[in-house]
């Protein structure tokens, strides 16, 4: 959300006044380049990603202040090793948890992936809106969609995973073809937060499934396979996919359009074959599936 706000005065137009920000930014990547034997290059872009490290200072402050779970300090007394951690998501007893996991993943980021990196085009060029509108929508669309996290939150244990999971999935696939199809300045305003809402809401469902269906020996294994690899594959996909659209059509909503349908067959997934698991602890969600 800083990063929108502060981007205008990074991303300066030629011939534009500097200011402080420009300079910090463009200073620190000029010292970076000239640290690694390189040509200084004066893109503006790069300082924006010097700004946007910053707050990983943060991690050290977070590393001190972690502690371990007790399920995780019980299950060292009888340790796997590391082929079996790596491995055993795939077993028989977890295919079927692991193979769902990573599929409503893959129905999420058809969609996210593309819609991140054509938004901005959109929106400048088919739309002409300017780099401080952009970055006014994108921070209030950031800033009014985060309570789909504590939304979804909130609904999960309370109606439970399955309807919370589908129905998000659902209200996001619709909020972002709305967000490409009301080409108006407020629409962009009301869609982009509801298009936030709706995946930050979708994510968060998600994020619990993946952390629910492993047990704590292989959680973080099966995370790691579900959620940040073999769940990702649309990620990288889709975009190009998309790419191949809009050169031939020159319509990026109608290609929004066509990859939305990732989160609906997500829900579908998730009302046929995700499991139940509200009001369960962790040791009787392993016992029931």
């Amino acid at each position: 959300m800083l990063i929108a706000k502060t981007q205008p005065y990074v991303l300066l137009d030629p011939g534009a006044e500097s200011n402080w920000l420009h300079g910090l930014g463009s200073g620190a990547v000029a010292w970076l380049q000239g640290l690694l034997g390189l040509e200084a290059s004066g893109e503006n872009w790069r300082a924006l990603y010097i700004l946007g490290a910053l707050p990983l200072a943060l991690i050290l402050f977070l590393r001190l202040g972690m502690r371990e779970t007790r399920r995780f300090q019980a299950s060292k007394s009888n340790p796997l090793s590391w082929r079996e951690s790596l491995l055993r998501p795939w077993q028989p007893r977890y295919r079927r948890r692991t193979a769902i996991v990573t599929l409503l993943w893959n129905c999420v980021h058809m969609v996210t992936a593309p819609s991140v990196v054509y938004w901005v085009i959109f929106a400048r060029e088919d739309l002409g809106l300017s780099a401080m509108q952009v970055g006014d929508i994108v921070f209030w669309g950031y800033g009014g969609g985060v309570a789909g996290h504590f939304v979804a939150g909130w609904l999960i244990d309370r109606i439970g995973r399955k309807w919370t999971c589908s129905g998000f999935y659902i209200f996001a696939a619709l909020s972002i073809v709305l967000l490409y199809q009301v080409p108006t300045l407020w629409g962009q305003y009301v869609f982009m937060i509801a298009t936030v809402f709706g995946f930050g809401a979708a994510n968060t469902a998600t994020h619990v499934y993946a952390s629910e269906l492993f047990p704590t020996e292989i959680r973080a294994s099966g995370y790691g396979w579900t959620t940040n690899l073999m769940g990702r594959i649309t990620e990288i996909a889709a975009p190009v996919a998309m790419g191949v659209m809009i050169a031939e059509t020159g319509n990026i909503p109608w290609a929004i359009t066509a990859v939305a349908i990732g989160p609906v067959l997500g829900a579908l997934l998730v009302l046929r074959f995700a499991p139940e698991t509200r009001g369960l602890t962790l040791e009787e969600v392993q016992e029931r599936i």
